[in-house]
């Protein structure tokens, strides 16, 4: 007896068959009755599907054995799997490979074997065969040869038709689960054509959005009637929102915050983010699914946190406010006396002069006055213009001058008032005297105490740094500084919301704040985009 050689493609071979996943499978009928078509056709008593692993070979189907299997050394489909044609042996006594098979010599006697290799349907490798078994020699007629290799043709079609209905199976499963996500999803989640066309949403968006699903289908997001706007009040159009973005670019868009009138007064605002879906192999987004959020209650609770680290920030600053109103003050009461002794002495121009000094401080009271009614009030409707960068600090620094003056801080700005950027002065301002204010508590009780803030333009960034004459800030603090709630200050000197409400202001104008680790002393440093042209606006 010789053993079968291995076939040149043994391991690729090996993993073929362990793909298909059909060892040790329990019987089908569909193999059954090809199994019983070739043994009419070729009138043998004994026909096998056979499968030949590494060590062994199994019989999927079977007819006229009872055994389910057989060792790789002795069976004869081991060899079969080594040609491209269909094996015959006439008569295996008289065949030296096989004239001392056990299958030979003793039960079930074989005499005539014939077997048509059976191939993977995706590799076109041997996996078994499809044989035909006789007890006593014999040949067999071309059209049963060729009725053979048909028929193992049709196993591998079946073979290839088994695992495909395993993968649907498997990809209905899958469906079925995603379908069941998709349904009970929190988030709103629609599919959109390439068109921007709706073609399908979950329950949630219908909620989220507040409409009915007649209204949603077949439609795109954008409604007029919303009155859809960015996150700084300006109109959004059509083309810019993030799924028509996306179908544009081929660019995810994340978490872009958009406002929609509902039915109050007030907007709705959601979070929305869009990804591009290519089928087929287009290089163009052919869909894109949209997930998006209710933030209406969340953006409202931020800006009571805002607001109220307004306050908090004001109160900080109290007493260099009560200072920076309490000389004009002195001043107007020393000039109004002065005045009147001067008119009883006839001097008018003397009474002129005091007079005009008074309206002069009047009006720097006013402008304090002024600019702690605008930075007091909520923000929250008003919209983005452009403003003078330096024009915006030196409002925020109004409110402490004094302050720093009075515990012999030296202060000093420098800077270009032609820097331009697009915000929300109120929140710049509240950003800058949370900093400041940091800086205060932190250098107060040094020798020597020093507060710098310098404003350049680095290509199309303006670039702000307050720096103070503090020794830097250690590592353990960095990690943590810009986390809601964290204060290295003494219990009721600090929320710990300063500079976690600093970077949302700063990143919600598209900059950027960071403490600056190369410097000597201690430094943040704030990044927001110039504009050009500016149309400068007040804001009472």
């Amino acid at each position: 007896m010789k053993k079968a050689d291995l076939h040149p493609q043994e391991q690729e071979r090996l993993k073929a068959l362990e793909n298909l996943k059909i060892m040790d499978t329990l019987a089908e009928r569909e193999f059954d009755e090809i199994t019983l078509i070739a043994s009419q056709i070729c009138q043998t008593p004994i026909a096998l599907i056979s499968l030949v692993d590494d060590s062994r070979q199994w019989f999927k189907s079977k007819i006229g054995v009872d055994i389910d299997q057989t060792s790789k050394e002795i069976a004869f489909c081991a060899h079969a799997i080594l040609d491209d044609d269909v094996l015959l042996i006439p008569n295996a006594t008289l065949d030296d490979r096989f004239e001392k098979n056990p299958f030979v010599t003793g039960d079930p006697g074989v005499r005539f074997y014939a077997g048509a290799p059976l191939k993977d349907p995706n590799s076109n490798l041997p996996i078994g065969t499809l044989c035909v078994i006789d007890h006593k020699p014999r040949t067999l007629k071309k059209d049963q040869v060729d009725a053979l290799k048909a028929l193992s043709n049709q196993i591998s079609k079946l073979l290839d038709l088994r695992t495909k209905i395993s993968l649907l199976e498997a990809a209905n499963k899958r469906l079925a689960f995603h379908k069941t996500a998709f349904d009970n999803m929190s988030e709103g989640m629609l599919l959109q054509d390439q068109t921007g066309k709706i073609i399908d949403f979950n329950p949630a968006a219908l909620n989220v959005l507040q409409i009915s699903a007649q209204q949603l289908s077949q439609k795109t997001l954008y409604n007029p009637q919303w009155q859809p706007v960015r996150e700084d009040g300006s109109a959004l159009l059509e083309n810019e929102f993030p799924a028509m973005t996306v179908l544009n670019t081929r660019l995810e868009q994340k978490n872009m915050i958009i406002g929609l009138k509902s039915n109050s007064e007030n907007h709705q605002w959601i979070s929305v983010t869009s990804a591009p879906i290519f089928l087929d192999g287009s290089i163009n987004a052919t869909h894109v699914v949209s997930t998006f959020e209710d933030i209406t209650d969340v953006r409202r609770a931020q800006q009571s946190l805002i607001q109220s680290a307004k306050l908090t920030a004001l109160g900080e600053m109290a007493c260099g406010i009560a200072h920076e109103i309490n000389s004009p003050l002195a001043i107007i009461s020393t000039s109004a006396h002065q005045a009147a002794i001067y008119l009883e002495s006839g001097a008018k121009n003397d009474v002129a002069k005091k007079l005009e000094k008074i309206e002069t401080t009047i009006q720097r009271i006013a402008k304090i006055v002024k600019g702690l009614k605008t930075f007091s009030r909520n923000s929250e409707s008003d919209s983005n213009i452009s403003v003078s960068f330096k024009q915006t600090i030196n409002d925020a620094c109004s409110f402490c001058t004094e302050k720093f003056k009075n515990s012999g801080i030296d202060f000093s700005i420098v800077g270009d008032e032609n820097i331009f950027i697009s915000c929300t002065p109120t929140l710049i301002s509240q950003v800058i005297l949370n900093l400041l204010n940091n800086a205060f508590d932190a250098i107060v009780d040094q020798p020597k105490k020093w507060i710098k803030i310098e404003l350049t333009k680095i290509n199309d960034k303006a670039v702000l740094k307050i720096t103070d004459s503090g020794f830097g800030i250690s590592h353990d603090v960095q990690e943590k500084m810009m986390q809601p709630f964290f204060t290295t200050k003494e219990i009721g000197k600090g929320t710990g919301l300063g500079l976690s409400i600093s970077n949302g202001i700063i990143n919600s104008f598209k900059g950027r704040i960071f403490y600056d680790t190369t410097a000597a002393n201690t430094c943040f440093v704030i990044e927001l985009p110039t504009v050009s042209d500016p149309e400068i606006k007040n804001v009472a």
